[in-house]
């Protein structure tokens, strides 16, 4: 497990993404990311950055928030369309509460509130769900044996 560097308590698994913060009124919680770093993209960026930076959810993937607190989480990301003849039904949840659904045929931006008392019923785990699954593998013909959700070229959780 990866440790957040600013809380030590705070361990994530390979399927999660930590972001980790000192206080409740601290500015944007900074992600740790358990694989390979996502960069961060502005939208000054040609083109050809944004098309190279990405990170795809599963079907479940799990954000941690310590302290756990009231949260604002932002993702940005492709249409499904591309990899799907129908529109998925994307939700973000809190423990066994639902904060957030959308179904989006486009690319989207797309701003949850999260609150303090979802976020700390959950310890502190957010989750972004999808209900369909891209098998590489399967629809390439590879031996790709990854189950792909939601492809985000951003993620920003802020208190």
């Amino acid at each position: 497990p990866n440790r957040c560097a600013l809380d030590s308590r705070l361990s994530c698994s390979r399927s999660e993404m930590c972001v980790c913060a000192h206080k409740p009124s601290a500015g944007s919680l900074k992600p740790m990311w358990p694989l390979a770093p996502m960069p961060r993209i502005s939208s000054s960026m040609p083109p050809a950055a944004v098309i190279a930076s990405w990170r795809w959810t599963s079907g479940r993937s799990i954000l941690r928030v310590s302290p756990p607190q009231a949260v604002m989480v932002r993702l940005r990301g492709e249409s499904p369309l591309k990899y799907f003849d129908v529109v998925p039904t994307v939700r973000i949840r809190a423990g066994d509460r639902i904060v957030g659904e959308l179904r989006h045929r486009d690319d989207f931006e797309w701003t949850v509130n999260v609150p303090a008392d979802a976020v700390r019923s959950a310890d502190g785990a957010i989750a972004i769900e999808t209900d369909r699954i891209y098998l590489p593998g399967e629809a390439e013909g590879t031996s790709d044996s990854r189950q792909l959700g939601v492809r985000l070229f951003e993620i920003d959780v802020n208190p």
